[in-house]
């Protein structure tokens, strides 16, 4: 009977520390893995910067763009402009002239 009244003792001063440890992961698992967890805080840390430089790559673009159409304006016309694009739009080129194709550019 002692020996069993024993263990019943010892048992119960381990249930303490047991559920504490239990809590402690679950908490620490959660802080890591959850919803609003580290992992996808740092996941979207990476996704929010990869679409900010997406996004200064695509304003570089249109301002490029915006300065190239400003340029066939008919305020500030140059016909040196004028006479590429319709040498690209209608593929004709002097005889003397040295055409290298760039598909990058005409994208």
């Amino acid at each position: 009977m002692g020996l069993l009244k024993k263990f019943h003792r010892q048992s119960l001063s381990l249930i303490a520390p047991v559920i504490g440890g239990c809590v402690f992961f679950y908490f620490i698992y959660h802080i890591l893995n959850g919803d609003r967890g580290v992992l996808v805080w740092w996941d979207l840390r990476h996704r929010i910067q990869r679409a900010q430089s997406i996004a200064d790559s695509t304003e570089f673009q249109k301002l490029n763009l915006e300065a190239r159409v400003r340029l066939l304006e008919q305020d500030s016309l140059d016909l040196d402009m004028l006479e590429e694009r319709a040498r690209v739009m209608l593929n004709y080129a002097y005889q003397n002239d040295v055409v290298i194709l760039d598909n990058k550019r005409n994208r």
